[in-house]
């Protein structure tokens, strides 16, 4: 899995730019068995233009409504920054919705016609009754499966690359069809038809004037933003294949501030096309957050490309076979902090980058969030995330069908239950979704599979009655009240956990806390072909359980991170460690290679952190620099560390012949869980990334 944590980069970041040919992909090592490769990611400025180009060529879907949307509504689309509801007589078009508000279609298309962020165009004097044809039948099929009531739920919903409309004048049909970076439609005038006869009414939000600019493109103002439909491009057919005729023609607009065309002479014995381009300014991935927090991606042995994140984005382009295909949250008031209000989604894109295969929210009436991502063999996609929604989509026989709870006032950073869910391999079914929590606040972070199926999820809690097992390592919190809170009331420290699940989803093997009573918190895992899994985090308890022959036996100061292994059936520590200086520390990913060697990355305040000879910095550069580790198994023995003055460190996943590779993330304090840096400075952004 490979995460990243800018919303510029935005969904498709990492997989597009592995298509361009600038992200260097090697196979991983399996970690028991698991299939999942990462990318590096270089020079900025450069790949995002390519980002966003390859994002833009993805083809539209249009989605026919078969009870997933308003009964008014005969066809769907979501695109780069809009969502198109297609009914009779009317196209209305859903431009950047504000955070946390939920979309649905009735909202849009109740009588409320000067909605914000709403342009409506709508057919003048039409043929009454017009009915949509898909043409051009997508191989995906879209699923529907909302919250957890069966009866909102609909499947093998057909995705048209086209939407025609028959004789919407006299001799004159209408066709829509695009590509993510911009909508078009056809006006398709028959021999003798009469281009006079279209007339169109526009309207947005802000209820001013059309305009005609100087480029001849029709210009409709939204307080979501500008909309403009490009000067139509008119022409007929020529008689040398692959060639036409272009018409001289330009936009009309009348006394009623009605839209028609002034179109020169042409053949009127052939066929004409109008052919107006819209185009909507925004930001890859969506009009709102999309990737907020963090990107999550991993590949299969295929070179499919699979995508977790969270989106607040009414538009996020869901698509042939996916999951749920509506944004079910969050709710009317964020009560998240400065992190996430919205639904989690998964994508999957083709190893070549032309297709969304499956595309869906995954999620309820609240906020949810995916930060984990792992694939297995058979392409079963496993995702760990956060969920505050009490009907998040649950399956019969889940280890923990229900909401756990938290606390009345959200005092934590984030606020709900860990979910952990499987896709199959489609994307067109849950193989098992449950929740994972207590009373309190859970925080995933990592996630990894075995050779079995079998998920391992590591993260931190501040719940009393987070559900471990009997005979686990530690079954109950340890964490003190000496925390600090989103308010800077004293909060309830954190333990870090780690909960082992078996293929089904049925059944916690194993579930654990780990911690002291100063706060921790678990970010990555691994799990060897034995079965012993291993995680990183930061640890602020001076009381972290260590074992003895420990590389660090005790805290330096501040925090630290720790790397601990366990058995294989949770109840004991095999190996665990400190590993840091006086200043603060934090790791949020790893990975082990075949020999049991212990990879980590993360970041350092410490002017005096542990280094090893000869490595490529050995001094902190700035106030905080990434680092990257290698333990001997036992974790009692560096086998190298260095210092990076970039960033802070987020993910990194093994290589064959022990390469690694690096992959960046967003700065983003925990002071629910690690407390306040005395005297710290900030880095030099919030989402300052490194490569």
């Amino acid at each position: 899995m490979l995460r990243f944590g800018s919303v510029v980069l935005g969904v498709l970041a990492v997989f597009l730019l592995a298509v361009s040919g600038r992200v260097q992909i090697q196979p991983s090592v399996p970690l028991g068995s698991s299939v999942q490769t990462e990318g590096q990611l270089t020079g900025p400025a450069t790949e995002r233009n390519d980002i966003a180009a390859k994002y833009s060529r993805l083809p539209l879907g249009f989605e026919r409504n078969q009870g997933q949307s308003d009964s008014r509504v005969q066809f769907l689309s979501r695109g780069h920054g809009y969502t198109l509801f297609l009914t009779g007589d009317e196209a209305v078009l859903e431009l950047g919705r504000t955070h946390g508000v939920r979309s649905t279609a009735p909202s849009v298309l109740k009588s409320d016609r000067s909605a914000a962020g709403l342009v409506r165009m709508r057919l003048v004097a039409a043929t009454p009754g017009l009915r949509a044809t898909g043409v051009e039948e997508l191989p995906g099929k879209s699923n529907y499966f909302l919250g957890n009531d069966p009866s909102k739920w609909h499947s093998s919903v057909a995705n048209y690359a086209r939407v025609k409309y028959q004789s919407v004048y006299p001799g004159i049909d209408l066709v829509y069809y695009g590509s993510q970076g911009q909508l078009e439609y056809d006006f398709v005038l028959a021999p003798g038809a009469d281009p006079a006869a279209i007339h169109l009414e526009l309207e947005g939000a802000e209820q001013q004037p059309l305009r005609i600019d100087s480029t001849g493109a029709l210009v409709a103002d939204t307080s979501a933003g500008e909309v403009r439909f490009h000067k139509p491009v008119i022409f007929q057919a020529s008689d040398y294949v692959g060639q036409r005729t272009i018409v001289d023609g330009h936009y009309k607009i009348t006394q009623t501030n009605e839209v028609g065309f002034e179109i020169s002479s042409y053949d009127r014995s052939r066929e004409l096309i109008i052919d107006p381009v819209l185009t909507y300014a925004s930001f890859l991935g969506g009009t709102n957050a999309d990737a907020h927090d963090s990107v999550s991606v991993a590949f299969d042995s295929a070179g499919n490309a699979y995508v977790a994140s969270g989106t607040t984005s009414t538009d996020f382009p869901v698509t042939a076979g996916d999951y749920q295909s509506t944004y079910g949250g969050g709710p009317a008031i964020c009560d998240q902090g400065t992190t996430f209000c919205g639904d989690a989604f998964v994508t999957k894109i083709n190893a070549a980058g032309t297709a969304i295969l499956y595309s869906t929210y995954l999620g309820g009436n609240d906020s949810d969030y995916a930060y984990g991502l792992a694939v297995d063999s058979s392409g079963n996609a496993y995702v760990a995330g956060l969920t505050k929604s009490t009907n998040f989509p649950v399956t019969a026989g889940a280890f923990q069908p229900t909401f756990g709870g938290t606390p009345a006032v959200c005092d934590d950073y984030v606020c709900g239950d860990a979910f952990v869910t499987k896709l199959n391999s489609t994307g067109s079914a849950l193989i098992y979704s449950s929740y994972l929590g207590g009373s309190g606040n859970e925080h995933p972070e990592g996630l990894a599979i075995d050779s079995h199926g079998n998920a391992y999820v590591a993260g931190d809690t501040g719940s009393t009655d987070f559900p471990t097992t009997p005979g686990a390592f530690q079954t109950q919190l340890k964490g003190n009240n000496t925390c600090t809170g989103r308010s800077g009331a004293p909060a309830q420290c954190h333990n870090a956990f780690l909960t082992k699940i078996n293929a089904t989803g049925t059944q916690k093997i194993y579930s654990t806390y780990l911690g002291g009573t100063a706060g921790d918190g678990a970010g990555g895992v691994a799990v060897d072909g034995l079965g012993r899994a291993s995680v990183v985090g930061g640890a602020c308890s001076s009381d972290f359980p260590v074992t003895a022959g420990a590389f660090q036996p005790a805290a330096s100061g501040g925090c630290d991170i720790f790397v601990t292994t366990f058995n294989a059936t949770g109840t004991r520590l095999l190996y665990s460690t400190y590993f840091g200086g006086s200043g603060y520390e934090a790791s949020y990913s790893m990975a082990a290679d075949a020999a049991g060697n212990i990879y980590l990355s993360g970041f350092t305040y410490s002017n005096d952190f542990p280094v090893t000879a000869g490595a490529a910095q050995t001094v902190i550069g700035g106030n905080a620099d990434a680092l990257l580790a290698k333990f001997n198994p036992q974790l009692t023995r560096l086998r190298f560390v260095g210092l990076l003055h970039l960033s802070w460190r987020r993910s990194i996943r093994n290589r064959r012949r022990y390469r690694c590779r690096l992959s960046g993330q967003r700065v983003r304090f925990r002071p629910d869980l690690f407390g306040q840096l005395p005297g710290s400075k900030s880095p030099s952004g919030s989402q300052d990334r490194s490569l």
